[in-house]
């Protein structure tokens, strides 16, 4: 690992695997390198599929949900317009 400090920054530069990176010899803390970088924004973009995926399945088994309703109160009223057909009292 190659390093540089630089009083105007007040930081060190360094070398990762050819990437440059910054640290801060006050805290001793590096910064985010591109690994955490990309492996961030891949966590990312997995949990907005995850929350994508999620939100279509709810929205196919509202849809599922109000055909099962529908086809019930329809065949409920099939059933009452036998019923009425068939009792001569209403």
């Amino acid at each position: 690992v190659l390093k540089g400090y630089s009083g105007v920054l007040g930081v060190s530069v360094c070398w990762d695997a050819g990437w440059p990176r910054l640290y801060d010899p006050r805290t001793g803390i590096y910064d985010e390198g591109w690994r955490e970088v990309w492996a961030a924004r891949q966590a990312a973009e997995a949990a907005l599929q995850v929350e994508q995926n999620a939100h279509a399945v709810t929205q196919v088994d509202l849809q599922v949900e109000q055909r099962a309703r529908l086809a019930a109160e329809a065949e409920n009223r099939r059933l009452r317009e036998r019923l009425r057909w068939r009792r001569p009292d209403v």
